[in-house]
């Protein structure tokens, strides 16, 4: 909703460009798409599909169908087929991330700036070239969450994607996602 109401021009002095030049805006917004998406993926690995098929048949029974938003609700918790220590499901979890309606070209913008910026500004601390993955390491791990939302990029964009894979994966391909949910990339 804040990105719609950005886009419309309800904040007279905002607007997108202009949270993305500001250090504390851009990495707001990175996180809240980031964290949008951990939320989908720790749901899906931590609350198996038929559970939250049943707790949403339980609630709707219980305060029946007419809630807000209960529609979307259950599209977003609609069983995926992931099962842990099983093979993941044809286009996983990049079709479970379609579900949730999200403005790619905002997030194609993050990504853009996840590529191009220190958004942590953490070169600082970590001057050696050699270090730069494990200074751009949180930056990486919204990279991994953020694509999920832009398969497109994933799937036809061999340039951008060897850019990142260059620059943030260069020596790091465990990576935490979120406290202590990693991912190996090999």
């Amino acid at each position: 909703r804040f990105i719609d109401e950005i886009k419309e021009g309800l904040y007279i002095s905002q607007n997108l460009e202009s949270i993305l030049v500001n250090t504390d805006g851009k990495q707001l917004l990175c996180e809240i798409f980031h964290l949008y998406g951990v939320m989908l993926l720790l749901l899906d690995y931590r609350i198996g599909g038929k559970t939250r098929e049943y707790l949403i048949v339980s609630y709707i029974r219980y305060k029946g169908a007419g809630e807000q938003n209960t529609v979307e609700i259950t599209n977003m918790c609609r069983n995926t087929g992931y099962k842990f220590d099983q093979p993941l499901p044809k286009e996983y979890p990049v079709s479970y991330f379609n579900r949730v309606p999200i403005d790619k070209e905002v997030v194609g913008m993050l990504i853009g700036r996840l590529r191009s910026d220190d958004v942590y500004q953490m070169a600082y601390n970590y001057p050696i070239p050699e270090h730069r993955s494990t200074a751009l390491a949180q930056q990486a791990a919204m990279l991994y969450v953020l694509l999920f939302f832009r398969p497109e990029i994933l799937r036809n964009e061999r340039p951008i994607m060897r850019e990142i894979v260059d620059k943030h994966f260069a020596d790091n391909w465990v990576i935490s996602y979120y406290m202590g949910f990693t991912v190996d990339l090999t």
